[in-house]
């Protein structure tokens, strides 16, 4: 006679992972709804992780140039206090420029977080509404209302900052390391 062994706890995290993923990829279509904003939010991954590799090489060739080391070619026909000036006016416009690209991005991440929400609680409010009337008898409509609002409102703070994020977290990673390299 054969026994079914309960699933242990390695077996109930990889279902978990492929439940994860599936139901990520059925929230795709909502980010794709607004391909335009998803792009210039994806976009703007470059620029600011560039700039974010950048500030560290200023800084870098400032303690070069004091210690009288090799420094870029643009600065060795000035002194070190004028070149400690280029590099300082250099870091400053690309922390303003990262600052200013990092809050457009932002903005352009949270907005697509909310038209996402949106576009679900729109779905969701139709399908509701499509129930019979048996559904609303058996299940608490408290429950209900807690469920809608709270997972929804999940789902959007999963587009507005999780994902992004983690694509801007990767691009920067792999960006850094190119900068390392050179």
């Amino acid at each position: 006679m054969t026994t079914i062994s309960p699933p242990t706890q390695t077996d109930r995290k990889e279902r978990d992972r492929e439940n994860d993923w599936r139901l990520f990829l059925r929230l795709v279509p909502y980010a794709l709804k607004n391909k335009r904003l998803l792009v210039t939010a994806i976009i703007l991954l470059l620029p600011v992780s560039v700039l974010g590799a950048i500030q560290p090489l200023i800084i870098g060739q400032a303690v070069s140039l004091i210690r009288q080391e090799p420094t870029w070619f643009f600065l060795q026909n000035h002194s070190v206090p004028e070149g400690i000036n280029i590099l300082s006016g250099l870091l400053l416009l690309s922390i303003l420029i990262r600052l200013v690209l990092g809050i457009f991005q932002k903005f352009l991440e949270e907005n697509l977080g909310q038209q996402i929400t949106a576009w679900i609680r729109e779905d969701l409010f139709d399908h509701i509404t499509s129930l019979a009337v048996r559904f609303f008898d058996r299940t608490p409509v408290g429950k209900l209302i807690t469920r809608l609002t709270s997972d929804v409102e999940a789902l959007g703070l999963v587009f507005s900052s999780g994902a992004i994020g983690i694509l801007n977290d990767l691009f920067s990673m792999v960006v850094i390391a190119i900068v390392m390299v050179l």
